[in-house]
């Protein structure tokens, strides 16, 4: 029986190798590829890659960065809990993928998915949460990008169902851009961690 893949979190640097990677969305692996080195080099956003432990190679990725978002963008239900900005401070998630052969590979060796999507989405809204306490950011925002033709051709399928099944929404000004509430992250991880917890038998 194979041993179990140990992966492992951590951010990008210059000796992560992403030069096969495959996520099936050529925008997604374009970044990663070429434009990921600039991006970290000039602080515009903080990627964080997915990895075999003890390994260099980038099996999945997400980038966050700062943002601000016009207060008249929001719908009422958020506006009537936000301070009247012109501008309401957010996190935005521009890019998250994973390498489709090397989850194929992991669901061939563990015979079940390994929800590499999940874990990745998870970590960023943890971050997001963190980060969130010393550098305000009410939201926590995606801009998903819709497979080209080729992309869909080739086998991809529009992410947008993958956020909202884990309650992100669309803004009415644009549809593509969905977002999710920080305060309601720290609530769904507090809820998880209580969840988490073995209870303590008596003695």
């Amino acid at each position: 029986m194979a041993e179990p893949i140990s992966l492992n979190l951590e951010l990008w640097n210059d000796s992560h190798d992403s030069t096969k990677f495959n996520s099936g969305v050529h925008a997604i692996d374009k970044y990663i590829k070429e434009q990921v080195a600039r991006e970290v080099r000039n602080a515009m956003s903080g990627v964080v890659v997915l990895t075999v432990k003890g390994q260099r190679v980038v099996r999945g990725y997400y980038s966050l960065s700062a943002i601000s978002l016009d207060f008249q963008d929001l719908p009422n239900k958020l506006t009537k809990t936000l301070p009247r900005y012109p501008q309401i401070p957010a996190t935005l998630l521009g890019r998250l993928g994973v390498d489709v052969n090397f989850k194929k590979y992991l669901e061939e060796q563990e015979k079940e998915p390994p929800y590499l999507g999940e874990y990745l989405l998870n970590d960023a809204q943890v971050a997001t949460v963190r980060a969130a306490t010393s550098v305000g950011s009410a939201l926590m925002l995606v801009d998903v990008l819709e497979p080209t033709s080729e992309d869909k051709a080739n086998g991809a399928r529009d992410p947008i169902g993958f956020y909202t099944k884990y309650g992100f929404q669309a803004l009415h000004a644009n549809p593509r851009r969905l977002y999710k509430s920080v305060r309601t992250i720290a609530q769904e991880q507090e809820i998880a961690k209580k969840k988490a917890k073995v209870p303590e038998t008596s003695e």
